[in-house]
């Protein structure tokens, strides 16, 4: 079991650090170096692909490797490609000056890490058992949360000190520790592939028919992730444009307020555990808690 919690937890962090750094980082840099906040919205727009992957999500139920494994062949790709979309931005020192091709780049990123969470989702639902899902849910929450406090934290202090190669390598390096973890991952056999791609649009809209489903789906999911991108969006250049450093608001945005989101995940994960989703709930300090429960999955 831990094991396997340890692979899933490698695979989250991962995910998580270039959307760390966009969303922190690259915000700052870009606003630091007189980006407007016109442009920066344009940044911050590549996140809504995150909300919107289940639209892509049965082609990977529907298509993967036998020999390879059926989603660890998706990870494979994936996580290459992440670590490709990172070292792409490794040409542009003064970003400031390259928005078309950085936002371009980003938005590559986010969509390869969105469609890594969706395999990697699907792993953590076959190899952990209903009793283990709370603790699972939990790191999940806490490793997003890690990616990002070194994704945009510990990058960003690494480039006030040392510049912009030595902060998208040390991205990348980071992402490369997933693609080894699945490289030595052995995914179970699957005997429960779909027929046909039609089969699985079908089962991911027979979803919508569950009891509160549809208003978690179009109500409470969307407005947290809303909520949680402007706050992303307008507290980074703000602090920029009160004057702070770019290594103080890494140590704040990316450190100071992950740490305590990361302590959180873990508890609510082991009371759902040992209590159930509903009884403990209301002790999760985390707002992450409303969009990434398994309670909403």
């Amino acid at each position: 079991m831990r094991g396997r919690l340890g692979t899933l937890t490698a695979l989250y962090v991962t995910q998580y650090l270039g959307v760390g750094f966009i969303t922190v980082g690259l915000t700052a840099i870009l606003r630091d170096g007189g980006t407007s906040l016109d442009t920066l919205a344009l940044l911050q727009i590549v996140g809504l692909i995150w909300p919107i992957k289940f639209l892509w999500a049965p082609i990977l139920d529907r298509y993967g490797s036998r020999h390879r494994g059926h989603y660890r062949s998706w990870l494979l790709v994936l996580q290459s490609a992440l670590v490709l979309a990172l070292l792409a931005l490794l040409p542009f020192a003064s970003p400031a000056d390259a928005l078309g091709p950085i936002i371009a780049i980003c938005a590559a990123y986010v969509f390869f890490s969105a469609t890594q969470d969706i395999a990697v989702d699907a792993v953590a639902v076959r190899m952990l058992s209903d009793s283990a899902r709370g603790t699972g849910n939990g790191i999940q929450v806490a490793a997003s949360y890690l990616g990002n406090l070194l994704g945009g934290g510990a990058c960003v202090l690494v480039y006030d000190q040392f510049g912009w190669a030595s902060a998208i390598g040390l991205l990348a390096a980071m992402t490369a520790v997933g693609l080894l973890v699945v490289w030595r991952f052995r995914e179970p056999p699957r005997t429960d592939r779909v027929a046909r791609v039609g089969a699985a649009y079908r089962a991911l809209l027979s979803v919508f028919g569950q009891p509160g489903c549809r208003w978690w789906t179009f109500g409470v999911v969307p407005l947290v992730y809303v909520g949680a991108g402007m706050a992303y969006a307008l507290v980074t250049p703000a602090l920029v444009d009160a004057g702070w450093s770019l290594g103080r608001i890494g140590v704040v945005t990316g450190v100071v307020t992950s740490a305590p989101a990361i302590v959180a995940g873990l508890l609510a994960g082991f009371g759902v555990r040992r209590s159930g989703a509903p009884a403990c709930s209301w002790s999760a300090a985390s707002p992450s808690r409303c969009r990434r429960c398994c309670c909403c999955r």
